[in-house]
């Protein structure tokens, strides 16, 4: 019976002090916020957003233009940066001409001012789209 009975107190049976936590292993979903349009010239438009919580967890982000009250995919743009993502949409064709560069193929008397917002929507890794953003309505002028 010795073989099978402890000899003291430390080998009779585990010793240690018992802890109780409480743990938050929910993970945080990155959100986009704070989402501006700048015009930049004739048909270039700037959209720039930034991006709370970490850029690791998104793959990309799909820019979509809602003009007249019809949508429109522009683009995407990775997520490369923690902040001050941007995107630059030019919707309308180049002005020149590869003959002669200095030529304009359109006048400037076909160029129309519109009124657009620009939705931004987080793509993540495993392709399920985060909430989306919406910019304020801009007037911009682009050729016919």
């Amino acid at each position: 019976l010795q073989r099978n009975h402890a000899n003291s107190d430390f080998t009779f049976g585990t010793i240690g002090d018992i802890l109780h936590l409480r743990l938050d292993l929910s993970t945080v979903v990155p959100s986009i916020h704070d989402a501006v349009v700048k015009t930049l010239g004739l048909g270039k438009v700037l959209v720039q957003w930034s991006l709370k919580g970490s850029n690791k967890k998104i793959d990309h982000f799909i820019v979509t233009k809602e003009e007249m009250g019809m949508k429109t995919v522009v683009g995407k743009t990775h997520a490369l940066a923690d902040s001050n993502l941007q995107f630059i949409d030019t919707p309308c064709p180049s002005t020149k001409t590869r003959a002669n560069p200095t030529q304009s193929r359109i006048p400037d008397s076909t160029t129309l001012d519109t009124a657009v917002v620009y939705h931004i929507t987080p793509v993540f890794f495993d392709y399920t789209h985060g909430a989306s953003i919406k910019t304020p309505l801009t007037i911009t002028r682009k050729i016919r």
